[in-house]
């Protein structure tokens, strides 16, 4: 193989990956978890917390979520 072919090569396996990282970074689904910190230093979940999703690049709507009885959404 001459070194156009690899230099195409190399191109077309840059652009896969970086196509293939920035689908995965908008597919990802949003998980957590909402946790209180008391004044002793302990943490305890919080039930019942709504979450949301706000995004300043562009105007889009999300669902919100609540988080369950351990506190994870």
């Amino acid at each position: 193989m001459n070194r156009k072919t690899y230099s195409l090569l190399f191109l077309t396996v840059a652009l896969i990956i970086t196509g293939t990282v920035s689908t995965a970074a908008q597919t990802f689904i949003t998980s957590g978890s909402v946790e209180l910190l008391k004044a002793d230093g302990s943490r305890t979940p919080v039930s019942g917390a709504l979450s949301e999703v706000f995004r300043t690049d562009v105007k889009a709507g999300f669902p919100s979520s609540k988080t369950g009885k351990n506190g994870f959404f």
